[in-house]
C-alpha cells in the first residue's frame, strides 16, 4: 500500500485528490483545517491554520512511515490591496502578526516536515505553485505571490540534495476531471524526468521557470 501526507486537501479540489487516491488503495495521513468522513485508510490531523506551528504537528509527523506521496496544497495570506493604505497601529500590528502566521503556513511549514519526515528517493515531494510567480499583471495579494515564488526556489534547493523527487505543479484550471486524473499520472513517471521541475497538470513542463535558472542571462 503506497502512503501519502497531504496537507491543506481538505476541501475543493485537495478533498478530490485524496478521496481519489482513497479509492486507490492508498494510505493517506491528512494534514488539514476540516475533518473529513473517517475511512480507514485515511489519518488526520485537524489544525487551526491562525495557531497551527511546529508543536502543533511534532506527534503526527514522529508517527508517519516511509512516504510515497508529500503534497503542499495549502495557502495563506495577508496582504490585500488596502494593507498599503494608512492604517492604525494597533491595525498595523495585527495584520503583521497575521502576516507572519500567513508565512509560516506557506513556506516554513513545508520545510519543517520535509526535514521531520521519512523519505526515500522515489518519494515525490510535490508544491502546488501557480502561474503568477511569472505572470502578474496584478499586484494584489504580494505576500501570495511572494511565498509561491519562495516555495519554487525551496524546491529547486531541495532538488539538488538527492534525497527525494521534488516538483511543482502549476495548476491551471483544477475545475475539470481529467486534469486530476492527468496529475494522479504525474505520480507513476519516473522520478528523474521530474525532479527540480514544474509541471502543467497535462504532463509538459512549464518552461517559463526557466528565466529564473538561466545563467546566461
Amino acid at each position: 500500500m503506497k502512503t501519502a501526507l497531504l496537507v491543506g486537501c481538505g476541501s475543493k479540489f485537495g478533498l478530490r485528490m485524496l478521496k481519489e487516491l482513497l479509492n486507490n488503495n492508498w494510505a493517506i495521513y491528512s494534514i488539514a483545517g476540516s475533518e473529513i468522513l473517517p475511512h480507514e485508510n485515511l489519518h488526520q490531523l485537524i489544525v487551526n491554520w491562525g495557531t497551527c506551528n511546529q508543536a502543533t504537528i511534532e506527534k503526527f509527523l514522529n508517527g508517519l512511515p516511509e512516504l510515497d506521496l508529500v503534497f503542499f496544497n495549502q495557502n495563506s495570506t495577508s496582504l490585500s490591496d488596502t494593507s498599503f493604505k494608512s492604517l492604525s497601529k494597533l491595525d498595523a500590528l495585527k495584520l503583521e502578526k497575521h502576516w507572519i502566521q500567513s508565512y509560516f503556513i506557506s513556506c516554513i511549514l513545508p520545510y519543517h516536515i520535509i526535514q521531520n519526515t521519512k523519505l526515500s528517493t522515489s518519494t515525490k515531494v510535490i508544491w502546488m505553485l501557480s502561474s503568477y510567480i511569472y505572470f502578474h499583471a496584478e499586484i494584489g495579494y504580494a505576500d501570495y505571490l511572494g511565498d509561491k515564488f519562495q516555495n519554487y526556489i525551496i524546491m529547486k534547493n531541495f532538488s539538488q540534495t538527492e534525497r527525494a523527487c521534488f516538483m511543482g505543479i502549476n495548476p491551471g484550471n483544477l475545475d475539470n476531471e481529467v486534469n486530476l486524473k492527468n496529475i494522479l499520472n504525474l505520480l507513476e513517471k519516473p522520478s528523474p524526468e521530474l525532479n527540480g521541475k514544474v509541471m502543467y497538470v497535462d504532463g509538459i513542463e512549464d518552461k517559463n521557470f526557466d528565466k529564473f535558472t538561466n545563467k546566461s542571462i
